[in-house]
């Protein structure tokens, strides 16, 4: 699922033109040495920020906030460059209220969801970990389309505290980008993970009560009651000493035809998230 992709026009277009920002510094190394010095003269905490960073990288790591944060000393920088109409551009833009609230906004919601991409790259991610995952980030988006149909934007952290230190209030035309992105997103969340595992639940915690799923078969329901009703393993379930995958595949000498079913259902998903 790419963010970009999802975006109403104006923001996409925010992006693009924060792209287009870094690249300029970075395509120059002399101007990218004038970058640093810049920030060295005023103090900055991000003087190899931009130096350093791949533009790609804009839609996974944490550069939009570093940008953001950096849009003052941009300043200074593209007013002390040849006048050009890229420059002009820049400069216009790094003074435009409205700009800035979209950036804000795009550097806090890149930020979120980067937190929970890297969190479905470890590797005993399972898809019920992704489905923990997404059903607490559609919850999450509800909140924060609620948040912003209330004009209140204490969940976007960035934007917020642009909005008090500047005494802003969001225009509607913004406020209005935001709340379809969030729906935007809402949506796609939806069409992407759209799976329910009630039925599954059983490979997560087998100790619990379940009716019989409909995908087992008699012997392999079975096989779940034995294990369900075993002590030993509920202690060592409980214990929390091993990841999913290795207590099923720590049973399939004893019980081989519910670990298959349960091995399989766990390898379904592969963890390729694309922000």
């Amino acid at each position: 699922m790419s963010l970009s992709q999802k975006m109403p026009y104006e923001l996409k277009t925010v992006l693009d033109q924060a792209v287009l920002i870094v690249n300029y510094v970075k395509s120059r190394p002399l101007q990218s040495r004038l970058f640093k010095k810049v920030c060295e003269d005023i103090g900055s905490q991000h003087q190899s920020l931009l130096l350093h960073t791949e533009v790609r990288c804009l839609s996974r790591g944490r550069v939009l906030l570093r940008l953001f944060e950096l849009h003052d000393e941009l300043k200074t920088f593209f007013t002390k460059q040849p006048v050009s109409a890229h420059v002009n551009k820049f400069v216009e833009l790094l003074h435009d209220e409205q700009w800035l609230m979209q950036l804000a906004y795009l550097a806090d919601i890149f930020d979120k969801l980067n937190v929970i991409c890297k969190a479905l790259q470890v590797r005993a991610t399972t898809k019920f970990t992704v489905n923990d995952k997404m059903s607490s980030l559609k919850n999450k988006l509800a909140f924060w389309i609620e948040c912003v149909e209330k004009h209140n934007y204490e969940c976007f952290t960035i934007l917020n505290d642009f909005l008090k230190e500047n005494e802003l209030r969001v225009s509607s035309d913004v406020e209005k980008n935001i709340h379809e992105h969030l729906t935007s997103l809402t949506k796609s969340l939806h069409e992407y993970f759209p799976e329910q595992l009630q039925d599954m639940d059983w490979v997560q915690n087998p100790f619990v009560n379940h009716t019989k799923p409909s995908m087992l078969s008699v012997s392999e329901y079975e096989n779940l009651i034995d294990i369900k009703f075993s002590l030993t393993l509920k202690q060592k379930y409980e214990e929390g000493t091993f990841d999913l995958n290795a207590f099923w595949i720590g049973l399939k000498d004893e019980y081989p035809e519910i670990v298959n079913r349960a091995i399989t259902l766990l390898l379904l998903f592969v963890t390729t998230y694309r922000c």
